[in-house]
C-alpha cells in the first residue's frame, strides 16, 4: 500500500472536553442530557453547511477540524459549547490552525498536539484560542468571534450578536443559562469538599465570561480566511 495519501495539509482545529460527559454515558442506556448533546453537537455541524469538516466524539473529547479558508467558522465551536451550557455541561477547550492528518477516525499531527495541549493547560470552561489565530483577537473580529477574559487570555466568544442585537430566542437561551449557573453555584457553596469547590470556582467563572460576553454588542460580521 502507497504511503503517498498520508500527507499533512493545513487545517483549523478545535478540540474540547465536555466536563461531567463520562457520568452520563456510564448507564446502560443513553440518558436523555446525553441525547440533547448529541443533537446539539450533529446539528451545529450540519449548520456550517461546508465541505470537508470532520468531526468526532472520542469519550468526553469533541474534535473538529476544517480547511483554512473557512476562516473563523472554526469559532462555531462556541455555539455548541453555548448549547451544552444550556443543558448543564461546562466545556474546556481550545482552537488552533496548523498542519494534521484527519481522515475519518484517524487525527494525527502537530496542530492536534497543539490543541490538546490547550485543553489539558486549560483548568477553566472556556475555549482558547493559539497563537498561530491571533489575527481574530484583533478589529475587526475581536468581540465578535473572539474575547478576552479578566485573566487577558484570548477566548471564543459563545454569546455573539448578530448586528449588535440578540434575538428573542437569544435572550430565552441567555436567560435559562443564567438560572441554571446560579442553580449550580448555590448548590456547590453549600458544600466544603475540594472537588465541590473546584466546581464552584468554575461555575463562577463560567458566569463572569458569561457576563462579560453578553454585554458586548458584536459588530457586523465580516469574513476572513487564513491563507
Amino acid at each position: 500500500m502507497s504511503n503517498e495519501k498520508y500527507k499533512y495539509e493545513e487545517r483549523l482545529v478545535a478540540y474540547i472536553d465536555i466536563t461531567g460527559w463520562v457520568a452520563v454515558t456510564s448507564t446502560e442506556e443513553l440518558c436523555d442530557e446525553a441525547k440533547q448533546a448529541l443533537i446539539i453537537i450533529d446539528k451545529a455541524i450540519e449548520a456550517i453547511s461546508a465541505d470537508d469538516i470532520k468531526y468526532g466524539l472520542y469519550s468526553d473529547a469533541l474534535l473538529i477540524s476544517m480547511p483554512i479558508q473557512y476562516g473563523q467558522a472554526i469559532c462555531s465551536i462556541g455555539n455548541i459549547c453555548r448549547q451544552l451550557l444550556a443543558i448543564g455541561f461546562l466545556c474546556t477547550g481550545g482552537i488552533t490552525k496548523g498542519l494534521c492528518y484527519h481522515k475519518d477516525n484517524r487525527v494525527v499531527g502537530p496542530a492536534i498536539n497543539e490543541v490538546v495541549a490547550l485543553e489539558k493547560q486549560n483548568k477553566l470552561p472556556r475555549i482558547l484560542c493559539s497563537e498561530s489565530i491571533t489575527c481574530l483577537s484583533q478589529p475587526p473580529y475581536i468581540n465578535s468571534y473572539i474575547t478576552k477574559d479578566y485573566f487577558g487570555r484570548a477566548v471564543v466568544n459563545l454569546f455573539t450578536a448578530t448586528n449588535g442585537e440578540f434575538s428573542d430566542d437569544q435572550n430565552r437561551e441567555i436567560k435559562k443559562i443564567k438560572k441554571l449557573i446560579n442553580k449550580n453555584i448555590n448548590i456547590f457553596q453549600k458544600k466544603n469538599d475540594l472537588e465541590s469547590k473546584k466546581r464552584l470556582e468554575k461555575w463562577i467563572y463560567a458566569r463572569a465570561l458569561m457576563k462579560s460576553q453578553i454585554a458586548i454588542r458584536s459588530e457586523p460580521r465580516k469574513t476572513t480566511s487564513f491563507n
